[in-house]
C-alpha cells in the first residue's frame, strides 16, 4: 500500500469531515488524528527516500486509537464519515503500518 492511497483516503476524510454537522470535540478529534497520520507518512516517506529498505517506524499507537474512537463516536450518526474511517483502518492495517 502507498502512502499516496492512504494520503488520498486522508483527503477524501477531510472532505467528509466538512460536510458534516459535528461537534467541535469530535471535528477537532478526527482532524488531529489526521493530522498525526499525515505526519507519521511524511517521516515514512522521508526514511524510505533517505533509505530505501528501511520500512519506517510502526504507526503511532495514538492515531489509531484515535481513528478506532472515530468510528465508535461517528458509527451511529455519521455512517458514511465512519465509513470513511473504517475504510483508513482497514488500508493501515493491510499496509503493516
Amino acid at each position: 500500500m502507498t502512502s499516496q492511497r492512504l494520503r488520498q483516503i486522508v483527503d477524501e476524510l477531510h472532505t467528509e469531515l466538512e460536510q458534516h454537522s459535528l461537534d467541535e470535540e469530535g471535528r477537532s478529534m478526527l482532524r488531529d488524528t489526521l493530522k498525526d497520520l499525515v505526519v507519521h507518512l511524511d517521516a515514512r516517506d522521508a526514511s524510505a527516500a533517505a533509505e530505501p529498505s528501511a520500512e519506517g517506524e510502526p504507526m503511532v499507537p495514538n492515531a489509531i486509537d484515535g481513528l478506532d474512537e472515530a468510528y465508535a463516536r461517528f458509527r451511529d450518526e455519521h455512517p458514511a464519515l465512519a465509513t470513511g474511517v473504517q475504510r483508513l483502518i482497514d488500508l493501515l492495517n493491510q499496509s503493516g503500518i
